[in-house]
């Protein structure tokens, strides 16, 4: 009987301790903290509290536009609408849409803003200031006009009064020493006129900006053309 009683006594301590044990770890597990597993979402950072997203890890460069300064080198996409088109030269030049009327023009020099400057050059990968004036020329107004400023500057009827220039006369400026002719544009509206600049190349700009007015000559017309033949062809 003795027996009995005595393996009675270790089968309840044998329980005891089997439920003590299984209550310890249920305490432990709900107790212990669960360390979070980082995101494959999350921002990655780098210097300068700089952040990059999945969803932006497509490139937009090649949407943006360029710009320097209020006027500056801007690229577009040629396949704008006209109505686009006239908003865009509109916004640019301060005038309403309606002012841009001569969508021939006004869609060359969408397509040619921010190429590059390159002296001698005469193509996309780089062009300069009377290859560019000529290129317009030619394929705008269909005259074809004499390849360097200061030939252009003599062939010209000259316009004093920059009150009296209209679109699509040429601009001429002497920026080097003395007087010499060696850089021209073409005039557009409001005192704006496009340009292939050695610094930001096509850029269109600003008759009153402190270079452009310092080294202003004057203002150029073919012979014998009127407001009608400038108007677009």
């Amino acid at each position: 009987m003795s027996c009995i009683k005595h393996l009675h006594v270790l089968y309840l301590a044998a329980m005891a301790c089997f439920v003590m044990s299984c209550s310890s770890t249920h305490y432990a597990a709900k107790h212990t903290p669960i360390r979070k597993q980082s995101s494959s979402t999350a921002s990655l950072q780098f210097i300068d509290d700089i952040h990059v997203y999945p969803e932006q890890s497509r490139s937009t460069a090649s949407s943006a536009s360029h710009q320097v300064g209020e006027y500056g080198m801007q690229s577009y996409s040629s396949s704008v609408t006209t109505a686009g088109l006239q908003e865009k030269f509109a916004r640019i030049l301060h005038v309403t849409p309606a002012m841009i009327s001569n969508i021939a023009l006004y869609r060359f020099i969408d397509t040619w803003l921010g190429t590059p400057y390159k002296y001698g050059g005469d193509d996309e990968q780089g062009i300069d200031c009377s290859a560019f004036v000529q290129r317009l020329y030619d394929e705008v107004y269909h005259i074809h006009l004499d390849r360097t400023a200061l030939g252009l500057y003599r062939i010209m009827d000259l316009i004093r009064n920059q009150a009296d220039l209209r679109e699509g006369d040429l601009v001429f400026f002497h920026t080097g020493h003395g007087k010499h002719i060696n850089h021209v544009g073409v005039y557009l509206q409001n005192r704006y006129f496009v340009q292939a600049s050695t610094s930001n190349g096509v850029i269109i700009s600003n008759l009153d900006e402190p270079y452009w007015k310092q080294h202003y000559a004057a203002g150029g017309r073919i012979k014998e053309t009127n407001a009608q033949d400038m108007a677009g062809r």
